[in-house]
């Protein structure tokens, strides 16, 4: 069937529309079977196991659930047509098989899923123009993706003509569905990770270049929700008054550069002091995240019992209980005489034992031991708090 170059353009839109949309996909399928006469389409993935269904973007019109039960866990393990594709070596992407090629139609007759499942199930396909849309492994799809159009002992074959309209329109289908699973992947890696920075025990924020929150944990909201520095004025993180939102603002223009600071933020007694390290986030792990992030922050309160299980990492790393305590300190923002005086002890053997953190954690001195924890608890691998 001709079509004029307007249609073409249109349906062409169409084809990118369905790319954002996995609703389109059922009538976009089924206006390319009706061009070129087919009496019903198909698009389509072959189940990856015998105990699963097959994978369904546009559904045939005729089938229902039973169909495809059967199919899945029957019928296709004897679809001759799907069979002789790959004897032949037809399974690869932008080919073009006519049942006709596969197989002699009487014979196609005679077989098991012809007489028992096409003709009684799915209005007596008997005829079919398949297409390898995309065949090479995507994750959480089972390849190859098929596109397949089917006409009845009743309908004229397949044409030259419909063949070529079909190939015109292909890499747009293919562009279409690549761009399609793209999204899919990038929308589920997205909401694991945010669901990751759900679970960990420190409040953490997330910042574009300018300051401002696109994203805050639950630990975050529970902080900004009860007041205090930092807060957030008009969707930007602040302070609530001159001298903490100056030295706010100090810390994001060097976080922009490249350079991680922290900061020791007072607050009324009720509230108590907070402490926020600022750190720049690389452009691979913001793409990664799905936001324009360049900032994070993450938030603790020295004051209250944050850091009290460090179980997991102490083991991992074979810290003493003397180590932990130590660390757990140190996490807190303390100096090594702070700790010395807060765990009664000297500054010699607080010395010592972060002698020995370096040691077991391969750091060279107190920065570089802070951030290897704490990328461990933003990880996840570290469970800090009940």
């Amino acid at each position: 069937m001709a079509m004029n170059d307007g249609k073409l353009d249109a349906l062409i839109q169409q084809i990118y529309d369905a790319a954002l949309e996995d609703a389109l996909w059922p009538a976009l399928i089924h206006e390319l079977a009706l061009l070129i006469q087919a009496s019903d389409s198909l698009l389509f993935s072959l189940p990856g196991s015998s105990h699963q269904t097959p994978f369904i973007l546009a559904p045939l019109t005729h089938a229902d659930a039973d169909a495809w039960a059967d199919y899945a866990s029957y019928y296709r393990q004897h679809d001759i047509w799907m069979l002789e594709t790959k004897k032949q070596g037809l399974m690869r992407p932008g080919a073009i098989i006519h049942s006709d090629r596969l197989v002699e139609r009487r014979a196609f007759r005679q077989s098991e899923i012809y007489r028992d499942l096409l003709k009684p199930k799915l209005g007596g396909a008997e005829v079919n123009m398949g297409l390898v849309m995309l065949d090479e492994p995507l994750q959480d799809q089972s390849p190859p993706l098929f596109l397949s159009l089917y006409k009845s002992a009743f309908d004229e074959t397949f044409t030259a003509q419909d063949e070529g309209l079909i190939r015109h329109l292909l890499p747009h289908l293919q562009r279409a569905l690549r761009i399609r699973w793209k999204l899919i992947r990038e929308r589920e890696m997205r909401q694991l990770r945010e669901q990751a920075l759900e679970q960990v025990a420190v409040a953490i924020v997330l910042l574009d270049a300018a300051g401002r929150l696109l994203f805050a944990n639950r630990q975050a909201e529970r902080l900004l929700s009860q007041g205090g520095n930092p807060t957030v004025i008009r969707g930007y993180l602040g302070g609530l008054d001159a001298y903490e939102n100056n030295a706010i603002k100090q810390a994001l223009r060097q976080a922009r550069q490249g350079i991680g600071s922290t900061l020791r933020l007072n607050n009324t007694q009720a509230i108590g002091t907070r402490v926020a390290t600022f750190s720049p986030v690389t452009a691979p792990f913001s793409e990664q995240l799905g936001t324009p992030a360049r900032i994070i922050v993450m938030i603790t309160e020295p004051d209250t019992p944050a850091f009290d299980d460090l179980r997991a990492f102490s083991k991992l790393y074979q810290l003493t209980p003397a180590e932990t305590r130590v660390l757990k300190h140190l996490l807190q923002h303390r100096s090594p005489q702070e700790i010395a005086d807060t765990l009664h002890v000297s500054i010699k053997t607080v010395r010592t034992q972060l002698s020995a953190l370096f040691a077991k954690t391969q750091t060279d001195n107190q920065r570089e031991l802070v951030q290897f924890s704490l990328s461990h608890l933003f990880a996840g691998s570290m469970q800090i708090g009940e």
